[in-house]
């Protein structure tokens, strides 16, 4: 992959300046297309999940789960004998 980035950048360099604003259209343009294609691939439900994550953050407490449960459960259940 590194030498093809190698390559590559070898390329643009011997490309004169007046074409390169015509490059970074076409690069746009792919790249654009590109993550389009991605996003019709997605199934609604994988839209929608990538849609809430923008609104995810860190919690302000670390919580442990399981011992929460298993307090829960012992409360719940200890006059059962």
């Amino acid at each position: 992959m590194i030498t093809q980035r190698t390559e590559i950048l070898n390329i643009i360099n011997q490309i004169p300046d007046e074409l390169l604003i015509d490059l970074k259209s076409i690069l746009n343009n792919f790249l654009a297309h590109k993550k389009q294609e991605s996003i019709n691939s997605l199934t609604k439900e994988q839209l929608a999940y990538n849609n809430l994550q923008k609104f995810r953050r860190k919690g302000l407490t670390k919580c442990d789960y399981k011992e929460e449960l298993s307090e829960a459960l012992l409360k719940k259940y200890e006059n059962i004998d």
